[in-house]
Order: C-alpha cells, then structure tokens, then sequence
C-alpha cells in the first residue's frame, strides 16, 4: 500500500546506493543547485541540454545527504519536490568518468525505427522498461560490461530493486531495441495516463507492483486492439478506449453499441473518446451485464 516513509527511511535508502540519477527537466533551479550533479549530456541532445538528467554522488558524510534524504520524503505528497529519479549501485572497478560516459550514451535508444531520446532513468520510464524489454536488452542499458548492477525505482512511495539481468549472451554493445519494442515504449506516456486515470477512478492506490504490472500490460494489448483494429490513434482516443477495458473487461468493445461506435467514430480524432463521455454509468452497468451474458452463451 502508499505507505509513508521517513527521513531515517530514505538516509538508509540512499546508503545502499552509490548514485542517484537526477531529473533536471522536473525540478525548479534553486533545487538543483543545491546538488552537486555531473551532467549527462550527449553529443545528439546538447540543444536540449536543461532537459538532460545529471548524476549524483552519495558519499556518506556529503553535506547534501541529509537534504536530499529530506527532499524525498517531502516528494512522498509531491513527487516535484524529490530530485531522485532513480538509484543506482555501479561496479567498485568503474571509474566515474566511465559510468557517466555509458549512462549518456543511453539516453539515445536505437531500432529499426530510427533513433530516440529515452528517459530511461525516471520511475516512470523504468519499469516499463524492465516490464517490455528482453533481458538481453535490459542488460544493454545496465552495461554490457558490468557497469551498473543494481538499479532501484520509486513505486508509489516503495522502492523497488532491479538487479542486473542474468544473461551473457547476445546483450548488444550500443543500445538497440527491436521494432516491437520501440512500439510499445512510444505508448508508455499514454499507458500511464490511462493507469493514473484508473487508479483515480477506483479512489485507492495500487495494492502492489504485480497489480500494476498486471493491469500495465492489459493497457498496452487494449491500446494495440484500438490500433490495428479499429484504426484510433488520439492519444485521448486510445487512453479512453484502454481505461474503458480497465473498467469493463478486456474484449468490452464486443458489445455492439461500442462495436459501431468505434467504426463510426475511428477517422476523426478524439470522436470515440468525446462519444463514450456520453455514455451514463447506468448505460455501462448495463452492457456489462449484457456482454457477460453473451459470454457465458
């Protein structure tokens, strides 16, 4: 459950770490400089160099530890006020330079599709990653080489711990996906929206990680339906259609009336989402019942 952590929680948190990775895009001027931070700005993104992440140090008697472990448990009620995207322990044998070095040439991710800005190190990005890659790509943004070995992310106000994938074959040297995987990870913003949309919806907060991963990969089989099926592709269109599965069951779009709807409505964006607005609870609860019907027939 959304547990909430202490100071003492967070100092001990830290001091399993060796670095923290820091969202500069998310975090006003005033905070960041109050952090000792090592930019990580690749070749490719240095126009967009105040969107980039930096990489902070955790030495034990820094004085900045005692803030950022204070920052964080204020980022428990407002996520803007915690520097920490994610935490990372490196390799004893690595120098600073060199995993500052790797940890940039990630944020470039590249596929069939072309190359991309990955934000890899947020705790919104991570898990998806962890949730879509193969291990062998997993690996890749780790380090082929052993760079990082564990990397810890923010769920809810727990922190969960990733240890490095446990493959030694075929982990590609320069960070490539496959095809299926760019697709998927071009969704996470709206799979997360529809996850927010319906954790709001249901008035409590996940009750685990496994719910979330569950109810994630429902999101993203939903969005490919309204895709390829129905041929919706508004951001709204397809966060609706996936919180609507959320809510009324995974094939909820058999039901006639949603059926023609989304044929009716697939070639103008957002018409499907503006659509089902419309559509009472009473309205739900009853093709609900209807569509368990059927399905049981």
């Amino acid at each position: 459950m959304n547990s909430v952590n202490c100071v003492t929680y967070y100092s001990d948190l830290l001091a399993r770490h060796q670095y923290a990775i820091v969202d500069r895009a998310a975090l006003p001027e005033s905070t960041l400089k109050r952090f000792p931070l090592s930019l990580l700005v690749h070749r490719e993104l240095e126009n967009d160099e105040g969107m980039l992440p930096g990489l902070l140090p955790l030495e034990k008697d820094a004085p900045y530890m005692k803030l950022l472990a204070a920052c964080m448990v204020l980022g428990q009620k407002d996520p803007s006020l915690n520097p920490v995207g994610t935490l990372i322990v490196a390799s004893p044998d690595i120098e600073p330079r060199r995993l500052e070095t790797h940890l940039t040439s990630r944020l470039i991710v590249y596929s069939q599709q072309g190359r991309a800005f990955l934000r890899y190190y947020s705790s919104d990005i991570f898990p998806h990653l962890v949730r879509i890659l193969a291990p062998a790509r997993l690996k890749s943004l780790f380090g082929p080489q052993g760079q990082v070995y564990q990397w810890t992310y923010r769920f809810q106000n727990e922190w969960i711990t990733v240890p490095v994938p446990d493959v030694t074959e075929g982990v590609p040297l320069t960070w490539i996906i496959r095809r299926e995987e760019h697709e998927s990870l071009d969704l996470v913003g709206e799979v997360n929206q529809a996850l927010d949309t319906y954790c709001d919806n249901m008035g409590r907060p996940w009750n685990n990680h496994a719910e979330w991963n569950e109810k994630a990969c429902l999101v993203e089989r939903s969005m490919g339906v309204a895709k390829r099926t129905y041929h919706l592709s508004a951001s709204m269109d397809l966060v609706a259609f996936a919180v609507q599965a959320l809510t009324h069951g995974e094939r909820f779009y058999d039901h006639p009336r949603i059926h023609n709807l989304l044929q009716e409505t697939a070639s103008r964006p957002c018409a499907y989402r503006d659509a089902t607005i419309a559509i009472t609870d009473e309205e739900w609860a009853a093709m609900d019942v209807e569509h368990s019907f059927q399905n049981n027939f």
